[in-house]
């Protein structure tokens, strides 16, 4: 009969070693000075012996890192097909009983109470954790994939308990994700009320806000530096990371399911994820709504607009054996006078304003502006609503102003106290490019619908030239329970590789920027938004631009319809935004409501928000 480790290779200590390549007691890769003092300021004394894997014998001194070895462990081992989440369920192993794990009602409860402890410490590692730690230790040369323990003990015709190391990384990742409550949801005037691991988190923001590049002081606009991409430090970002988490899930059993505080959203090759929070006190969601107008830009379209380009028309022999090969681009000659957008957007405000006291946010659809008239958009938007949360839209170009197809995101931290005069508040506002993850495939059936036959051939399959490069997402705190990312049109409908990120982190609000026709039910659309609105949770708008709903609806092709938005939540509201005849702008009212969500454990987070639909008001301007 083989042994164990003969049935597989690949062992718990195989695992560790690839999440925690330089051991527990350092920052991975690159020193951080103040981070690193601050780290070896809270581990233990180290009387190691010269075991080979001395390194690792001190658990991680940060919850970040314990919660993402346990997790890369629970994946890697496909645990959570054997969890049992009834927690009246008799732990005992029958003959002929399928393997599980479960956890007693007071296992669970011991679990919360450690987490808060080593919150509320000034650092030291609990107790449980380093005992817990080191019986998991113990298991390093035993395989780690269930499915191997599971066909060794069949093959010794026996039923087994499952191996207490998974009873020992399922406790291990409560406690780190209780130990981390409230993480991504503070902001920089709490550093001295705050527990030590708020404290560290703060720390590993600011030591990227030192990146942000000033574009002119004079109108207080700065760029976002990159945010960390992962708040574990000794864990190699290359396997997994680790970011705050908003909503749980509330259907399926996966590790998404089993965390209320923390997500895992790794290897940073995949999809790069920031962080970005508020550096002033954020607003409470209670307080007051969300309105937030929504200009459709542009309005028209014409075909010649979308041009060919690249080499596809060359008569070269290596295009030659690819006929049906095509790339295009798209002429923005809507932007060519920039002090009309400026006043076409200050009317709509000032036409909104006769409805509601504050224009919380602005959006623009997909390639509606560029780098250069966002950035101007900026000072004329702050003239009219000088409290504007925020602004995004589709554009052409990124902060590098490089050409690409991109989503562009400016925050105004608008209680932020100024340094050099005490107690004066001033407005900046803070921008942020993400480049769409996916090019636009032009097909036949695409370009009968909005009658671009005739300037692109419908022979071919026309690619859109943008270039992808690293894939990153955004996750903007707005409010002080509330956060919100972007996609562009084909990142909605393309599930791999950022979606299962949005589920992880899971936040309040998606925006989905499109150039598309019209944002109706029967359409495809409306499909993803509404997966992501049932898992995780997450309100969803997707919003056009006018243009090609009108192409579209003078070609005849299908039933006329306005509607350049949609929006689809949790409970089940799908409405669709429509834009009347000669209105420029619609006035999105939202409201926030409080929701409890329960991780498949049992732990509650009472204080959860859900963004729902109020109204939508056209805006005419005379």
């Amino acid at each position: 009969m083989k042994s164990v480790s003969e049935l597989n290779s690949l062992t718990v200590g195989a695992v560790i070693l690839s999440a925690l390549p330089e051991g527990t007691l350092r920052i991975y890769g690159k020193d951080l000075s103040e981070l690193d003092k601050l780290i070896k300021g809270i581990q233990p004394e180290s009387n190691f012996s010269k075991s080979p894997i001395a390194a690792w014998q001190v658990p991680p001194a940060l919850p970040y890192d314990l919660f993402a070895v346990c997790g890369y462990l629970i994946q890697t081992s496909g645990l959570m097909s054997f969890y049992e989440p009834d927690p009246y369920k008799d732990p005992f192993i029958s003959p002929g009983d399928p393997l599980q794990v479960t956890l007693s009602i007071a296992e669970r409860k011991k679990c919360e109470e450690v987490g808060k402890q080593w919150l509320n410490s000034e650092g030291e590692i609990p107790i449980d954790v380093r005992s817990m730690w080191q019986s998991l230790l113990s298991w390093w040369n035993s395989p780690v994939r269930a499915t191997e323990y599971q066909r060794f003990h069949k093959a010794l015709d026996e039923s087994k308990p499952c191996p207490k190391w998974w009873n020992y990384i399922l406790k291990l990742f409560i406690i780190a994700d209780e130990a981390c409550d409230g993480v991504g949801h503070v902001y920089y005037g709490q550093e001295r009320g705050l527990p030590f691991i708020h404290k560290y988190s703060m720390i590993r923001l600011n030591s990227s806000r030192a990146k942000d590049m000033p574009l002119t002081n004079k109108k207080k606009l700065l760029r976002m530096g990159s945010q960390v991409a992962t708040y574990a430090s000794s864990v190699d970002p290359g396997v997994i990371c680790v970011q705050p988490k908003v909503r749980v899930s509330r259907v399926g059993c996966t590790l998404r399911n089993l965390s209320r505080n923390l997500s895992l959203t790794g290897p940073i090759a995949g999809v790069r994820c920031h962080w970005q929070q508020l550096a002033g006190e954020p607003k409470v969601e209670d307080n007051e709504g969300l309105d937030i107008l929504l200009i459709p830009l542009p309005y028209e379209i014409n075909a010649k607009q979308f041009k060919p380009c690249g080499e596809q028309n060359s008569a070269t022999s290596d295009v030659a054996d690819y006929p049906n090969w095509g790339k295009f681009e798209i002429y923005q000659e809507w932007l060519e006078d920039k002090r009309e957008i400026k006043k076409l957007v200050q009317d709509l405000i000032k036409e909104a304003k006769k409805d509601v006291e504050i224009v919380n946010g602005i959006v623009f659809p997909e390639l509606s502006l560029n780098f250069k008239i966002f950035r101007y958009l900026c000072k004329a938007v702050v003239e009219i609503e000088p409290n504007i949360e925020f602004m995004i839209a589709g554009t052409s170009s990124n902060c590098e102003e490089e050409n690409a197809n991109c989503v562009m995101t400016a925050i105004w931290e608008n209680s932020i106290t100024n340094g050099g005069n005490e107690g004066e508040k001033i407005s900046i506002s803070r921008l942020n490019s993400q480049r769409k993850h996916h090019r636009w495939r032009l097909e036949r059936n695409q370009l009968t619908d909005y009658a671009l036959a005739g300037q692109l051939s419908p022979e071919k399959d026309w690619w859109e030239d943008h270039q992808i490069g690293q894939r990153e997402i955004s996750f903007f705190q707005f409010r002080k329970s509330s956060v919100f990312a972007s996609l562009i049109c084909e990142d909605l409908a393309r599930s791999d590789p950022v979606h299962e990120v949005i589920r992880s982190v899971a936040p309040n609000l998606l925006f989905s920027f499109l150039l598309d026709g019209p944002q109706i039910s029967q359409r495809w659309s409306s499909r993803y938004a509404s997966a992501l609105a049932d898992d995780p949770g997450t309100s969803v708008l997707t919003f056009t631009s006018y243009g090609l709903i009108k192409r579209v609806n003078e070609n005849g092709c299908y039933a006329h319809s306005n509607s350049v938005g949609l929006w689809k939540d949790e409970a089940g509201v799908l409405r669709e935004i429509n834009l009347p005849e000669d209105a420029k702008g619609i006035l999105l009212s939202l409201s926030a409501t409080t929701t409890t969500d329960v991780t498949i454990d049992g732990r509650v987070k009472y204080d959860a928000k859900s963004w729902r639909f109020n109204s939508q008001i056209p805006l005419y301007l005379s």
